[in-house]
């Protein structure tokens, strides 16, 4: 299988077409509420991090961001500044700044760190969350913590 696939094509790059990876894409497209239009596959999550960072800051043209204390993103340098524990942030300080961190399950806590951005003049990037909180010891947000989250 290995060599079948030297054969067929030995270095993966997202610049290749690849016409699995574009019937893959169509299907994701299918499935996805909304419009989705485009998609970008990566290796492993810290990376899809660091992609949604960088797709943010295009869009939106501002570098703030809002995480929460406890989060975890990976351990690569931008998941590890939006992660909202201090294990892992010594030794690569400093960490990407303009990055906000809030209580989790606190969906309130959020809407504030935007409005305080937004009166001193800032934009929010992007906000970055996890359904449970798996690494700070699998929290789960409290019950009636999304009242309101639809307007964020």
């Amino acid at each position: 299988m290995v060599k079948a696939q030297l054969d067929h094509q030995a270095l993966h790059s997202q610049e290749l077409l690849d016409p699995l990876r574009g019937y893959l894409a169509k299907a994701v497209a299918d499935i996805t509420p909304g419009d989705l239009q485009y998609c970008f596959f990566t290796n492993g999550g810290a990376e899809a991090v660091e992609m949604s960072l960088k797709l943010a800051r295009i869009a939106t043209g501002s570098r703030w961001c809002i995480s929460t204390v406890g989060a975890f993103h990976g351990k690569s340098m931008g998941a590890i500044s939006m992660g909202g524990k201090s294990t892992y942030r010594p030794p690569y300080i400093p960490m990407v700044q303009q990055v906000q961190y809030v209580q989790y399950g606190i969906a309130e806590d959020i809407r504030k760190a935007i409005e305080n951005l937004q009166a001193v003049g800032e934009k929010v990037a992007g906000v970055i969350l996890e359904p449970i909180q798996g690494e700070a010891g699998v929290i789960i947000p409290p019950d009636g913590s999304d009242r309101g989250s639809q307007d964020l």
